[in-house]
């Protein structure tokens, strides 16, 4: 089809992929980064004439780092546009598994196992350290029953106090709502810190 035929593009270009960052954060963002071309793809297929303007595609979503380790073979194809004997990676897909076993390198689900296995919340921050412990239980495929437990295992001390203190009982399964009540404490405890210091400075 002519550019004219063309149906209008649905997908919208991904952030472009550095490579930067500790190996799991490089990992992370190159995961996200994958599914992310992949939807383009998906969606927007005839957009791309052929194998070699999807490959030029890929390194045109890269940068830094990333794009460094795929330039020479992007150079040769550019080189030698009809010889695809020439060329490093034959396809979009060839070129998506090189990058893969370039940046993939860890079991994620594995590494926020480990990370669970000693995750307290001690003296940090409630929502940061909540906001990680999430994202932990999510790569480690754990259940809402398994989330429940491991929330109410690591969380501080002064919030499992206020666990005794429920009126209601919530079930062990249901997830959200120990994560709302869990919040709500966090929220009532930072207001009380607030106005134990208010009352402090009135008393100087």
């Amino acid at each position: 089809p002519t550019a004219h035929s063309k149906k209008k593009r649905e997908s919208t270009d991904p952030d472009r992929f550095s490579g930067k960052g500790s190996p799991t954060e490089r990992q992370q963002e190159f995961e996200i980064w994958l599914v992310k071309i992949r939807s383009v793809f998906a969606r927007d297929l005839d957009h791309f004439e052929n194998a070699q303007s999807q490959i030029l595609y890929i390194s045109d979503m890269l940068t830094g780092k990333a794009y460094e380790y795929v330039k020479d073979g992007i150079g040769k194809m550019i080189q030698n546009p009809n010889t695809k004997t020439c060329w490093q990676w034959p396809s979009r897909e060839s070129l998506l598994e090189y990058l893969s076993m370039h940046y993939i390198t860890q079991d994620t689900t594995e590494v926020a196992k480990n990370r669970l296995d000693n995750f307290p919340q001690n003296d940090r921050n409630y929502w940061s350290w909540k906001a990680e412990l999430d994202d932990n239980m999510t790569r480690a495929k754990k259940t809402d029953e398994q989330k429940v437990e491991l929330l109410r295992k690591w969380v501080s001390t002064r919030m499992k106090d206020l666990v005794t203190t429920l009126q209601q009982d919530i079930p062990d399964d249901a997830y959200n709502k120990w994560s709302k009540q869990m919040d709500t404490f966090a929220r009532n405890l930072a207001n009380r810190a607030h106005q134990d210091s208010l009352e402090k400075k009135v008393a100087v």
